[in-house]
């Protein structure tokens, strides 16, 4: 299914479905699908009124996600919690104001808003009334509100959120948690709400953790809790020649990437992991992480949202081990979300804008295909980072672990064949810094992280179909066009070469050591690594300049591309590897790889970036920029 917003179009097609039959089926299947979707759309009509309407989304109904399937009709006394998002006034402005505050050249670098100052900015009180006063003509009981009255969420049963957004409520249920979901396919708004409303969250049935999520490990046995600051050396799984059996620890990390030190000493930075899925973590096997490796730490863990120490998951474990390691003594935020929320992506981003004080560094190690999501709930995502942006917060999203083609092609190699490949959301946002994973070769030196080398995934990376590029992209995604082999870049129609190109850059996303359940520990490889890990970093770089008197460094890709134009050295190229492939798969189903991919060049690629960061040179950079002195 196509949906065209604004003049933008939006793939939802699940192509193996229809493309998987014969030939001869598919003009009587498109037929008859379009005469039963359109007798569906005028008993909707006949049920709820001609009172004129807007579909944010398109007339056409969305496609169920993979992974979900329908189960029955939602009873209509069955109640539902949903967020409405109220449009804002001179957000454009405000994109203008996040672009100067965040370039280093700029007067004004790192010269933020505060909440209020924001508010003042971009609430619109005519679409907060207006929109109050049509919950309120449907009864609508208010569950919260955002401080920044951009966001109300609300409780209803199915029989008024039908009338409300004239659409039939059904139940779908996830396949792989046994949960089920009362959603629709489609929704419309009167048209004099809807000029007043620009997100709807909890009506659409929606997979926004879909890529990242699963961590990819192998079994390890620790030995009893002896102190090491060394890699461990146990024998591990055979592997391909050109490939190391390092295991990744928080020493090697430090050491190789130059960060010592990594302690935290101002007081003031502080950090966060998002977590969803019913995934948690245990106390104590983060203090047995970290009297293993010898380390000690005086951060606080602040849990927000649901965490069940006895169920620790291996994606929670994995994110919380170590963006901890990696900036020790700086505090951490646990914020998690279960199964049964709206949307936790969206409901994320909404908690932090409505924080008064929201963390500084946030990590994401979930995504889905941009094309799984609807139009509206992405444009908000942007809109709410946007927000944060302009209030010296850093947004970290791992760049997916199925290469080029996404999720999609690791249940069928067919899927590499439909241009344009869906890239990674919300990596592929502009406004996030997306990061991809690399390996280490038998010299120890960084390639791209690849399933078909030995690694359990391959990095995710590529072009945004919907966001244009932005100017701070411009040098190197030019020089990447002009320079890269033409047998190394995809055919024309993978990809556009105006839009958005991802990751930013890149981590070592192999063998990490992860205890889970404690003593027990596992070899993980994911970009849900990397992500954490670079998250550390930037909250590494905050320290040092909070301890001077200086601002946080808040939306930090135009720093990240402008330093690296300026002195290549801050980041180590990966000009070896390829994306072509996706993560690995439990047997019987077996590793698939794309004909195209992106290849590492020298220079930014759609595999690694700008390449792994020398973290004392780009600490060392950070340091020297002032809102008032540019360097």
């Amino acid at each position: 299914v196509e949906r065209n917003v604004d003049g933008l179009t939006f793939s939802t097609h699940h192509p193996l479905n229809f493309l998987s039959l014969p030939s001869s089926f598919r003009p009587y299947l498109v037929m008859r699908g379009a005469a039963v979707l359109l007798l569906s759309l005028c008993c909707l009509g006949l049920a709820f009124g001609d009172v004129e309407r807007v579909y944010p989304e398109g007339r056409r109904p969305f496609s169920i996600p993979r992974g979900f399937k329908l189960v029955g009709s939602a009873k209509l006394d069955h109640s539902i919690s949903i967020w409405i998002g109220v449009k804002q006034k001179n957000m454009d402005a405000l994109e203008q104001l996040v672009l100067d505050i965040s370039n280093p050249s700029s007067e004004n670098y790192g010269k933020y808003l505060s909440l209020d100052e924001l508010v003042e900015k971009v609430h619109c009180p005519e679409s907060y009334r207006r929109t109050k006063r049509w919950l309120q003509q449907h009864h609508a009981r208010v569950l919260s509100e955002a401080p920044t009255k951009d966001w109300i969420r609300i409780r209803v049963p199915i029989s008024t959120a039908r009338r409300m957004f004239k659409t039939e409520f059904q139940v779908f249920q996830n396949e792989r948690s046994g949960k089920h979901y009362h959603r629709a396919l489609h929704y419309s708004l009167p048209a004099e709400v809807a000029e007043h409303v620009d997100a709807v969250v909890g009506v659409l049935l929606t997979h926004s953790l879909a890529a990242t999520a699963k961590v990819h490990k192998r079994p390890l046995q620790l030995d009893n809790p002896q102190q090491r600051t060394s890699p461990i050396t146990r024998k591990q799984p055979p592997k391909p020649p050109q490939v190391s059996n390092t295991m990744i620890t928080p020493h090697w990390l430090k050491t190789y990437y130059e960060m010592d030190p990594n302690r935290g000493t101002s007081g003031k930075s502080t950090m966060c992991v998002f977590e969803g899925l019913g995934e948690y973590y245990s106390p104590a096997d983060l203090n047995y992480f970290f009297k293993y490796f010898n380390m000690t730490t005086k951060a606080k863990v602040t849990v927000i949202g649901p965490n069940d120490p006895e169920e620790p998951g291996d994606e929670a474990s994995l994110d919380i081990e170590y963006i901890m390691a990696t900036a020790i003594d700086i505090d951490c935020v646990f914020y998690s979300f279960d199964d049964d929320d709206e949307d936790p992506i969206q409901s994320f981003v909404i908690a932090l804008s409505s924080r008064p004080v929201p963390p500084l560094v946030n990590s994401i190690s979930y995504g889905g295909a941009l094309n799984e999501q609807p139009a509206t709930h992405v444009r908000r995502f942007d809109t709410e980072m946007i927000k944060l942006s302009a209030r010296g917060v850093t947004m970290v999203v791992s760049s997916g672990d199925d290469g080029c083609a996404g999720y999609g092609a690791r249940e069928d190699n067919f899927v590499c064949n439909l241009p344009p490949w869906q890239p990674t959301w919300p990596a592929c946002s502009p406004w996030v810094t997306a990061v991809g994973a690399t390996m280490l070769n038998t010299t120890e030196q960084e390639i791209v992280a690849t399933a078909q080398l030995g690694a359990l995934i391959t990095t995710g990376g590529g072009f945004s179909t919907l966001h244009d590029r932005p100017a701070w992209q411009n040098f190197h995604l030019n020089n990447y066009f002009a320079t890269a082999p033409t047998n190394q870049v995809p055919p024309s129609g993978y990809f556009v070469t105006n839009k958005r190109g991802f990751p930013d850059v890149a981590i070592m996303g192999h063998n990490y050591v992860v205890v889970v359940e404690q003593p027990n520990a596992y070899l993980v490889d994911g970009t849900s690594a990397s992500a954490p890990v670079f998250a550390g970093m930037v909250a590494l770089m905050n320290d040092d300049r909070l301890k001077l008197g200086m601002t946080p460094m808040g939306f930090v890709n135009p720093f990240l591309y402008q330093v690296a134009q300026a002195d290549p050295s801050i980041f180590t190229d990966v000009d070896r590897g390829d994306n072509r492939c996706t993560a690995n798969c439990d047997p019987p189903c077996k590793l698939k790889c794309c004909q195209y991919g992106y290849y590492a060049v020298p220079g930014w690629d759609p595999t690694t970036g700008l390449g792994t960061p020398n973290v004392r040179k780009l600490r060392n950079k950070a340091l020297s920029y002032t809102p008032n002195r540019p360097s």
